[in-house]
């Protein structure tokens, strides 16, 4: 599974939507070889881990994640031994990868894999922090083989 959970929001008028209604999507390729160069923009471009996930998260709000899959294991350990403790949390759905989403912060992390038998190694607390624009991905070709987190500017 590329995506982790589902935001279901309350339209004006009392009918709910998805949450998601009206976000621009990343085409993702198939192979690498439909990847390309990848082409940056100068101008405040930061290369950052990307998590996606099946909600849409608002900055200035706190979230907690349970961090199970190893290749967000990784991430967790990449940020924490760069000293960073920021990547971006970003939405999809079928298939797709929103261009827009949030900058979380990680704020407070505990390890617990004793306690759940290694089915989860951390659970984090996270601050969001603002909006990020995703420029290009780094590594597109891991959305498909999912052998590590995604990256990009």
């Amino acid at each position: 599974q590329r995506c982790r959970r589902l935001a279901v929001a309350s339209a004006g008028d009392g009918n709910a939507k998805l949450a998601t209604d009206g976000i621009e999507w990343i085409c993702i390729p198939e192979t690498q070889a439909d990847c390309g160069t990848i082409v940056r923009e100068t101008l405040r471009t930061v290369s950052m881990p990307v998590m996606p996930v099946l909600a849409v998260y608002l900055p200035g709000n706190r979230h907690e994640l349970m961090i199970s899959e190893p290749r967000y294991r990784q991430l967790y350990d990449d940020i924490l031994m760069t000293g960073s403790r920021r990547f971006m949390v970003t939405s999809c759905q079928d298939g797709r990868l929103a261009r827009y989403g949030v900058i979380f912060e990680l704020e407070d992390l505990h390890e617990i894999s004793e306690d759940t038998q290694d089915r989860v190694k951390y659970v984090g607390v996270h601050s969001a922090r603002g909006r990020a624009r995703i420029v290009a991905l780094e590594n597109p070709q891991v959305w498909h083989d999912q052998s590590t987190y995604l990256t990009a500017a």
